[in-house]
């Protein structure tokens, strides 16, 4: 198994489970607030939360929660057309639909306890779980360990520890080297290596198991007496699910596995149920498109909300243990604490923390002394910058050089540059604007690069590095050359202007292009705020 103390850490909750987990604890079943809301699985869970992300300081978090497989309903309804052709006998013994008895077998005093008590909050959490700065992923008709393998294969090519916080072992097929589970009740690991040394096979093997066992709760029919003792044995002494078929077909003599050829279908469907997907692409179109929108959501801390919302179900304790995992031991208060603006870019690491990472050559820190009177922010890096690893430096880097700079005398040296986004913004190689969830993800390291460069003033080159820092702001047309101040960086003047690659296209010289003309205009005002006049 590899070495992943260095390496970072990416965390995936199993919602539904962790919720049917704390459902059925003795908190999780009496705890309320005072006025009879129930609070208790609520109180489970962002402790669960609260515990692990403390105990392993992960980079990102996903909470991912279930839907009925669209999928998997196909192969069910499939399987039953097949057999009402075929084999009427196996079609009293198949399921009328996935998963069907889960909900057929509750008493009305189950339906109206999940209806009045686990549902409510289930839903609550649904809500409050994007305002604690977690990625969530909830897709119609998509299963969640469906999620949680896509996102598991997804998060595998960051070269990156991944901890699922489940036991249900539907998910040991995902398990691998850099891939464990963690049980947040027993708060027990289960890895690779564990799972070598119990099953004596291979994780990815798991399913073949289950295709012999089958899965009563889920509804997934296997061979009438083979439970998971038998199907393992069967697996590793045949080394494989077709083989353990092949072999039943030669003159089998034991029962069971004479039993084995008459269900060989029912193995198959049984395979394709419990198979847990792995890529995106094997989702249907509109779920793929429901899918990347949530993967590439940046949600931001709403500490406000988060006080509100424990502050309604009376969490005091919960109350505490988040303000000391999200805002006391944050990314951002780490950033914030950084001594230096290259300790705080070691801190922020070789960051994955959006899509951009994944075509970048080079991450583009800033250029121009540490600290200084006058920083200036672009919207982010184009081929040239990610080419070199410096910010400005292609042809709008000279024109502000050349154009602007000189025009107030002052060198480039003298100059704090950077970006808004440290990483190439572009589609195939061709530049484009930082989305704004891209430019959000980056949002902590620029408001603690802002800090640390202590300047008079940041001139915002461009619509996107005005919107960077002040969200709600108009058009770079209306609001260039107009010194605007914000509530977290008292003192300093924000001062939009366009963007260099946009003047570098009109026509030149104070007879050209209004605006053009109106640029050097600003400059002069940039000169006069840096210099204190």
């Amino acid at each position: 198994m590899p070495d992943m103390a260095d390496k970072p850490t990416f965390v995936i909750f199993d919602g539904n489970h962790l919720v049917w987990r704390h459902a059925h604890t003795k908190a999780g079943q009496t705890l309320c607030t005072r006025d009879g809301t129930p609070s208790g699985i609520i109180h489970g869970f962002l402790s669960s939360f609260c515990y692990i992300v403390k105990q392993f300081q992960p980079e990102r978090v996903y909470v991912t929660w279930d839907h009925k497989s669209r999928a998997r309903r196909r192969i069910m309804e499939a399987y039953r057309d097949k057999l009402m052709r075929n084999h009427s006998t196996l079609l009293a013994e198949t399921p009328t639909q996935y998963k069907a008895a889960r909900y057929q077998n509750r008493t009305n005093e189950d339906h109206s306890h999940f209806q009045e008590v686990i549902l409510p909050q289930m839903d609550a959490l649904k809500d409050i779980i994007p305002a604690l700065g977690v990625r969530q992923l909830s897709v119609d008709d998509v299963e969640g360990d469906d999620l949680i393998g896509i996102a598991a294969d997804k998060l595998s090519n960051e070269d990156a520890r991944i901890i699922i916080v489940s036991s249900d072992q539907d998910l040991y097929q995902l398990l691998a080297g850099n891939v464990e589970m963690f049980e947040p009740i027993k708060k027990k690991h289960f890895t690779y290596d564990d799972f070598k040394t119990t099953y004596k096979m291979e994780p990815w093997d798991w399913v073949e198991v289950k295709a012999l066992m089958g899965d009563e709760g889920d509804d997934i029919p296997g061979v009438p007496g083979i439970g998971e003792k038998i199907a393992v044995k069967l697996h590793n002494q045949y080394d494989g699910l077709l083989e353990v078929i092949e072999a039943a077909k030669q003159a089998p003599k034991s029962a069971v596995m004479k039993r084995i050829p008459e269900y060989e279908g029912q193995i198959q469907l049984a395979y394709d149920l419990s198979y847990i997907l792995s890529d995106h692409r094997q989702l249907d179109k509109d779920q793929e498109v429901e899918f990347l929108e949530q993967w590439n959501e940046v949600p931001k801390l709403n500490w406000d909300e988060v006080v509100r919302f424990v502050d309604y179900y009376e969490l005091k304790k919960v109350h505490q243990e988040l303000r000391a995992v999200l805002v006391d031991n944050s990314l951002e208060a780490k950033l914030n604490t950084a001594p230096t603006l290259d300790a705080m870019f070691d801190i922020w690491g070789d960051c994955k923390r959006c899509p951009l990472s994944e075509t970048r050559n080079k991450l583009v820190r800033y250029s121009g002394p540490a600290v200084c009177r006058v920083m200036f922010l672009g919207e982010g890096p184009g081929p040239s910058e990610d080419f070199y690893g410096d910010p400005f430096v292609g042809k709008a880097g000279r024109y502000l050089d050349d154009m602007l700079l000189a025009s107030i005398g002052l060198p480039r040296a003298n100059a704090h540059v950077a970006n808004a986004v440290c990483c190439f913004p572009n589609i195939n190689g061709e530049i484009r604007p930082p989305t704004p969830e891209e430019v959000l993800a980056c949002e902590p390291r620029l408001k603690a690069h802002i800090r640390l460069v202590r300047p008079r003033v940041v001139v915002l080159m461009g619509d996107k590095a005005n919107k960077a820092v002040f969200p709600d702001a108009g058009k770079i047309s209306e609001e260039h050359g107009i010194e605007k101040s914000h509530p977290d960086f008292p003192g300093v003047v924000f001062f939009p202007v366009f963007h260099p690659s946009y003047l570098m296209r009109l026509m030149p010289g104070p007879t050209g292009h209004s605006d053009v003309v109106k640029s050097l205009n600003d400059w002069q005002v940039i000169k006069r705020l840096y210099e204190g006049a």
